[in-house]
């Protein structure tokens, strides 16, 4: 275990995994991944069974490639994220024990420090737009149902266009549910006060004490290692994180804050990290910019105590 890219046996990775909260969202993510597979896959097979012309067989086999390299992209993806995971686990770990060196951040026209405490900013549905959306999904799926009723979308008129419409609705509504279900995990609420922070992230809430806080840590988290900007105040048992809106939900989001300004989300999550930083006293470590290390013999206890193989 001297190397971070050595990862950890299974008894160990599990302990990582119980320990941080976000593999219970990565579960989840799982799951649904695991759904629509399927449910891409029986589609695919029925409309083979359903292709009576030359020209529906084409539009079958170029639906069959998209499927195909959906399904490798969602298998590489789980793999690499969760490999991310377990190394940012494991260099959270060694920052714990070691001294790190802390990322030299200059931020241009740094936003004005709140005046008060407590501080909060939340990111929560934008209604507005969700309810017109939402409407928008739900005709969407009554197309898609009733589609064999409608002259155009019969597949009996041997016409490749009745299958190409419907694949179109089909990918539009897929779209649609995954925005929402990526906007429904990006809503978060932060509340910075004089004894600590709370944070609500994916849905769960976590709180840790100024005194408790043992690393600042900063890292992207998302897929391919290409996702949002993600911060955590952390000690060996309690990990609070929050994070940047990536553009996409902020078709679905509103931004919100104890005072008034007209700053954007990612701007007020600048206020909480310069109120982060001048109450916990820590330097910002930057989780995925550990490249190599290795433990001294007294970590290595503490990691046996703390992950017997």
């Amino acid at each position: 275990m001297g190397h971070s890219n050595r990862l950890y046996n299974a008894a160990q990775r599990r302990t990582l995994r119980r320990l941080d909260p976000i593999w219970k969202f990565m579960y989840i993510e799982r799951g649904i991944h695991i759904f629509l597979a399927l449910f891409w896959l029986a589609f695919m097979i029925i409309g083979r069974v359903l292709i009576q012309t030359e020209k529906q067989t084409i539009v079958f086999i170029a639906y069959s490639c998209l499927i195909s390299f959906y399904l490798l992209q969602t298998i590489l993806t789980q793999i690499f994220e969760e490999r991310h995971w377990l190394r940012i686990g494991a260099r959270r770990l060694y920052a714990l024990h070691n001294e790190v060196q802390p990322l030299r951040l200059t931020v241009k026209n740094p936003p004005p420090v709140p005046m008060k405490l407590p501080f909060v900013v939340s990111l929560d549905w934008n209604r507005p737009v969700v309810i017109p959306l939402t409407i928008c999904f739900c005709l969407l799926v009554v197309l898609l149902i009733t589609a064999p009723f409608w002259p155009i979308m019969r597949l009996d008129n041997h016409s490749p266009g009745s299958l190409v419409v419907f694949v179109l609705l089909f990918i539009i509504t897929i779209l649609i549910l995954a925005l929402f279900f990526q906007a429904f995990f990006a809503r978060q609420s932060i509340e910075v006060c004089e004894t600590g922070i709370k944070t609500r992230y994916h849905g769960r809430a976590f709180s840790i004490s100024w005194q408790d806080a043992q690393v600042s840590g900063r890292y992207l988290a998302g897929r391919y290692l290409m996702g949002r900007q993600t911060f955590e105040l952390s000690n060996e048992q309690v990990i609070v994180r929050w994070s940047y809106v990536d553009a996409l939900s902020k078709l679905l989001l509103k931004a919100m804050s104890s005072e008034a300004d007209d700053l954007k989300y990612n701007r007020r999550v600048e206020q909480v990290n310069l109120l982060v930083a001048e109450h916990s006293h820590l330097p910002q470590v930057g989780l995925d910019n550990i490249t190599t290390f290795r433990f001294t013999p007294e970590v290595r206890q503490r990691l046996q105590e703390l992950y017997p193989s």
